[in-house]
């Protein structure tokens, strides 16, 4: 009896280790599986293009927000920016500017300050140098500014007696009613740096400009190179020599101006030191002291300005287009 069930005993351990063997075999035949993996779609062109926009919407804002708050801080600090317009030309400079229209030239321990206050312009005439000379590389022919047509008149029978004897080309007449006007006549070489300048006429007309040194002329002459004033007590020439696409000498662009007929509400300011002069600047508080250097002042913040308009136009004589 015992036998049998040794040999039964026997039998089932050995079918066990037979199944466990088995099944181990199976286990090791059997690929492995993987665990499962989270994938993401992978972007197309349409989703970059997105991506970009917004990139560029958010450094819009931040330059934004960095301009504003340099205007902030601009808007804040009054004097202080208009010392850096006028530092340069004429350091110290104190002015005032008035309520009352007219142009002041305004003395100054490093030069000279005009404030030209309710103004108002007429449109600008401008000149080509290249087309004012004969020929290239020849000295312009004078360019004669605010004589009237009595006196073309008067060059123009001369030349019949003596052909040459005045040259006429681009006379800017002034207008009949505008007989205060000072006559002036600007000649030199077009590439030259600086171009001369003669007036006569003019209820004590002067004259400053960025070749002056930062003194004011009154003796009849003086040099221009990229801005000057004439200024007499009826009202102003200004003139500019500015670049130009068709002549490599440039331009000169020329305007008259006279007093407005209410009070003065604000003022252009250019500062002329010996080292040339400085970009014009705008006074909104007239009657106020402008100290750019820092001084005490109660005058608002300055800031660059164009040219005023208005005015009464002049006539031009020996182009296609008036003045």
């Amino acid at each position: 009896m015992k036998g049998r069930i040794d040999i039964a005993w026997q039998a089932w351990a050995e079918r066990r280790k037979a199944w466990r063997r088995g099944r181990n075999f199976d286990a090791a035949r059997r690929k492995p599986v993987a665990p499962p993996r989270l994938r993401l779609p992978v972007p197309g062109p349409a989703a970059w293009v997105g991506v970009a926009g917004i990139l560029a919407a958010l450094g819009g804002a931040v330059l934004i927000a960095g301009h504003a708050c340099k205007l902030a801080e601009d808007a804040g600090s009054g004097i202080g920016s208009a010392a850096s317009v006028f530092q340069p030309a004429v350091p110290g400079a104190a002015f005032t500017v008035s309520d009352a229209p007219g142009v002041s030239l305004l003395k100054q321990a490093h030069g000279t300050v005009l404030v030209a206050a309710g103004m108002k312009a007429a449109p600008a005439a401008a000149v080509d140098l290249c087309r004012q000379a004969l020929r290239p590389g020849a000295r312009m022919l004078p360019l004669r500014v605010g004589y009237q047509f009595k006196d073309v008149a008067r060059w123009a029978a001369r030349n019949e007696a003596r052909p040459g004897t005045v040259a006429i080309r681009n006379v800017l007449l002034a207008a009949p009613a505008s007989g205060d006007v000072p006559r002036v006549t600007v000649t030199g070489d077009p590439g030259a740096d600086a171009l001369q300048l003669a007036w006569e006429g003019g209820t004590a007309a002067r004259w400053i400009s960025d070749a002056s040194g930062g003194a004011v002329r009154d003796q009849g002459r003086g040099m221009l190179k990229r801005e000057g004033w004439l200024v007499w007590n009826e009202g102003a020439l200004r003139i500019q020599r500015r670049a130009s696409g068709s002549c490599g000498s440039g331009e000169l662009l020329l305007q008259v101006l006279r007093p407005g007929q209410a009070a003065a509400r604000a003022a252009q300011v250019h500062a002329f030191g010996a080292v040339g002069a400085q970009a014009p600047a705008r006074a909104d508080a007239p009657g106020a002291t402008t100290s750019p250097c820092g001084a005490r002042s109660d005058a608002r913040e300055t800031y660059p300005c164009s040219s005023p308009r208005g005015g009464a136009p002049w006539v031009r004589l020996g182009a296609r287009s008036g003045w």
